[in-house]
C-alpha cells in the first residue's frame, strides 16, 4: 500500500549502464536465471542528472523465461532513450534484436492508485533455446533532482548477480550527502574538473527473507547518494532534517485555504465545542465520513499535494492530499497542526529510516496535532481508525515534523501489550459423538483491530470461513455462527462472536480423551541452525485466553501443572483451575517487541519452542472407574 512514491524500489533497478562482456562456462545453472553483469552510472552535468543503464541476464530453462520480460519505469519528464535490446547464446552470438514494434508503452498505475503521470516500457525478449542470453541497455535525463542513486546489486532478490558496477560521476566541489553499507569502499579518479566514484558488488547468495528479520535494503549491500543542495519544484538542501522540511513546508505553503463554504461548515460543526481534543475528533471524523482515499500521483515526482480547496470539492485525494485538507479543517478551527512524513508498512521487513542520512525516505503522510497537554496523530487515508490512532501501518517509527524552520524527525507512539492484544473468552462442550462445540467472544486490538476492521469490511457469507481460518487457530472446523463488530467508533478494538464445531481436536485411548487446545498462531520461527539474521518485532504479540471446558459424563480431569515463564523476549503463563464439572484454563502469552541479534537467536527459539510446547499440552479426561 505504497501511497506517497519518494523511495525508488531497489529490486526493480530503474537505473542505467554501458555495454557488458561474458564467459557463459563460468556461471552455473543452479538458478532459473541469473545475472551476469550489470553497471549503473550516475553523471551529474550542471542541473541535469545523466543516467544510463546496462544488463545481460542468463535465462538457463523455462521457468526463467518471466525474467525475459523486462518492465522499464519512466517518468514523463525523463524519457527513456537509446534503448537497445537483444538475445545471444552462451557463445556470445546475436540470435535477435529487440523491434520498435514489440516495445509497449502503458502508464505504471499501481492497485489504489487513481491516476500516475509515471509510465512503463514493456517488452519480452524469450527464446526457445536454453540457456540464452538477454542484453537491454538505456539512459535518461533528469532535469533538477533530489536523488542521485538508491543503488544495490540486487536486480530480483531471488536470482543472483556476479558482477555489478556503479559509477557516479560528479563534477569537483559538488557536495553530496553518501550512506553506504556493506560494501567496498569506491574507487575514485580525478579526470578534469571530475571526481569519479566506482563501487563494485556481487549478490551470490539470493537472500531468502526469514520470518521478522530486517528489510532486504538492510541485509544487501547499497548505496545511497542525494545533492546536498537540489531543485525539484522549489530550491531545497538536505543539509539537514530542518532544511530539507523546510523546502517541503515552502513547496505545500499557501495549500491549505479552504473555499468559504467549507470554512462555514467547520464553524457549524465545532459551535459549542471549547475543548480542543473534541474539535479534532469532530473534524476527523466529518474528514471521514465525506472524504475517501484515492492514489494521485502527478507533478514534482508526487511530492506536491493537492490544495485543500481541491479535496473540498471533489472529496477525494491522496494520502498527502487528505492529510493537508485535514490540517485546513483544523486551521480553520484555529488549531495549528503539522503535515508529517513517513515510511508506512504494517507487513515484515518494512523498511526502516535512517535518521543519520538526511534525504526523501518516506512513502506516506499524516497529520501531527500538538495541543497544549497532548500531541494526536491523526491518519487521514482511514476510514474506520478512531481519532488518534495510527495502528501497526505506521507506529513506532520516524516521522519527518514539517514545520516552518523547525522540521525534526519525532518517533510515532508505539503499540504496548497494553494497547495490543487479542483476548479470548471460550467455553467448549464435547457431545457424545466426540465433537467439541466452541463459543468464542474475541477482542483485538492493535494488529488485530487493523487486520480485522480491513478485512470484515470486505467479508461476505462466502469467505466467512476462509476469514477465520486466518483468525482463529484451529483448523477442520464447522463455522455455525460469525458476528464481528467495532465496540464503539472511539474504540481501536474490534469483537468477534463465533461459534464453531472442532471436528479434529479430540483423540481418545481405551480409557481417556484428550482435548486439544490451539492458542495463538505463533511466528514459525526458523531452527538456529537455519537462522541467519536478526529478528525485528515491530510490535508484541500478545494473546490473553480463558477458556472454560465442561468436563464431558463419566469423565474427570487429570491435573495439569501450571506454568510460568519470564525472559527478556516474553512471558508465558498457563494455570488451570478445577470446580465442579468444569475446568477453566488461563493462559497470557506475550512476545515482546524489539530487535533481537542473531547471537540471542538460539536463547530467543528456545523461548518459542518452550511457549509453543505449553501451549499445545492437551487436556487429559479419564474415564470414572
Amino acid at each position: 500500500m505504497i501511497r506517497f512514491p519518494l523511495i525508488p524500489n531497489i529490486l526493480k533497478k530503474v537505473l542505467p549502464a554501458l555495454f557488458l562482456f561474458f564467459t557463459a562456462e563460468l556461471f552455473s545453472q543452479s538458478y532459473n536465471a541469473e545475472v551476469i553483469n550489470e553497471e549503473t552510472s550516475f553523471i551529474v552535468k550542471g542541473s541535469v542528472l545523466n543516467t544510463s543503464y546496462s544488463v545481460a541476464i542468463k535465462i538457463n530453462n523455462s521457468q526463467g523465461d518471466n525474467y525475459a520480460i523486462v518492465n522499464i519505469p519512466y517518468s514523463e519528464d525523463s524519457p527513456i532513450s537509446n534503448l537497445e535490446a537483444w538475445i545471444e547464446d552462451v557463445n556470445g552470438k546475436k540470435i535477435r534484436e529487440l523491434k520498435s514494434k514489440e516495445i509497449a508503452d502503458k502508464s505504471n498505475i499501481h492497485m489504489g492508485t487513481f491516476y500516475d503521470d509515471n509510465r512503463v516500457k514493456v517488452f519480452e525478449l524469450k527464446n526457445n533455446t536454453y540457456p540464452y542470453v538477454i542484453k537491454y541497455q538505456y539512459s535518461y535525463k533528469k532535469k533538477d533532482f533530489i536523488l542521485i542513486c538508491w543503488w544495490s546489486p540486487i536486480y530480483r532478490d531471488d536470482i543472483p548477480t556476479h558482477e555489478s558496477k556503479l559509477i557516479v560521476d560528479i563534477p569537483v566541489g559538488y557536495k553530496v550527502s553518501l550512506y553506504q553499507d556493506k560494501i567496498a569502499p569506491p574507487v575514485t579518479d580525478s579526470i578534469k574538473g571530475r571526481i569519479i566514484m566506482t563501487w563494485q558488488a556481487t549478490y551470490m547468495q539470493p537472500i531468502k527473507p526469514e520470518i521478522y528479520s530486517p528489510s532486504i535494503e538492510e541485509l544487501a549491500p547499497h548505496v545511497y547518494m542525494v545533492p546536498l543542495k537540489f531543485n525539484e519544484g522549489i530550491p531545497g538542501t538536505q543539509q539537514d532534517w530542518a532544511s530539507f522540511g523546510n523546502w517541503y513546508y515552502n513547496l505545500t505553503k499557501g495549500l491549505d485555504e479552504l473555499p468559504p463554504s467549507e470554512v462555514q461548515k467547520v464553524h457549524e460543526l465545532i459551535t459549542g465545542i471549547s475543548d480542543k481534543k473534541l474539535i479534532v475528533k469532530r473534524l476527523y471524523e466529518y474528514l471521514q465520513d465525506n472524504t475517501r482515499y484515492v492514489g494521485i500521483q502527478i507533478g514534482i515526482s508526487g511530492y506536491k499535494c493537492f490544495p485543500a480547496d481541491y479535496i473540498a470539492n471533489k472529496k477525494y485525494g491522496d494520502c498527502k492530499g487528505l492529510a493537508n485538507y485535514m490540517k485546513a479543517l483544523l486551521k480553520a478551527a484555529g488549531i495549528p497542526s503539522q503535515l508529517a512524513l513517513i515510511y508506512a508498512g504494517n507487513g515484515e521487513n518494512t523498511h526502516r529510516v535512517l535518521d543519520k542520512f538526511v534525504a526523501s525516505q518516506f512513502n506516506h503522510a499524516i497529520l501531527f496535532v500538538p495541543l497544549e497537554k497532548d500531541t494526536i496523530w491523526l491518519e487521514c487515508t482511514s476510514k474506520t481508525n478512531p481519532t488518534g490512532y495510527l495502528g501497526s501501518f505506521t507506529q513506532n517509527r520516524y516521522a519527518l515534523i514539517i514545520n516552518e524552520n523547525n522540521s525534526k524527525l519525532v518517533k510515532t507512539p508505539a503499540l504496548v501489550p497494553s494497547n495490543c492484544y487479542t483476548s479470548c473468552n471460550n467455553n467448549i462442550s464435547i457431545d457424545k459423538d466426540e465433537n467439541a462445540l466452541l463459543k468464542s467472544t474475541t477482542t483485538c486490538t492493535g494488529y488485530g483491530f487493523d487486520f480485522n476492521t480491513a478485512y470484515s469490511t470486505q467479508l461476505n457469507k462466502d469467505k466467512q470461513k476462509e476469514y477465520l481460518n486466518q483468525v482463529i487457530p484451529y483448523q477442520g472446523f464447522e463455522l455455525k455462527q460469525l458476528n464481528i463488530k467495532s465496540e464503539s467508533r472511539d474504540s481501536a478494538s474490534i469483537k468477534l462472536d463465533y461459534q464453531i464445531v472442532l471436528k479434529n481436536n479430540i483423540t481418545q485411548s481405551s480409557n481417556s480423551m484428550f482435548l486439544q487446545l490451539s492458542g495463538p498462531k505463533p511466528p514459525k520461527f526458523e531452527n538456529p541452525s537455519k537462522r541467519h539474521f536478526p529478528v525485528c518485532l515491530a510490535y508484541p504479540i500478545n494473546y490473553i485466553d480463558t477458556t472454560e471446558v465442561t468436563i464431558p459424563d463419566k469423565y474427570k480431569a487429570k491435573n495439569i501443572p501450571d506454568e510460568n515463564i519470564e525472559t527478556q523476549f516474553g512471558a508465558v503463563t498457563v494455570k488451570y483451575i478445577l470446580h465442579d464439572d468444569k475446568i477453566k484454563i488461563y493462559r497470557n502469552i506475550l512476545i515482546k517487541s524489539g530487535d533481537y541479534s542473531i547471537e540471542e537467536y538460539p536463547d530467543f527459539y528456545q523461548f518459542i519452542t518452550k511457549l509453543q510446547e505449553i501451549t499445545n499440552t492437551p487436556i487429559s479426561f479419564i474415564k470414572n472407574e
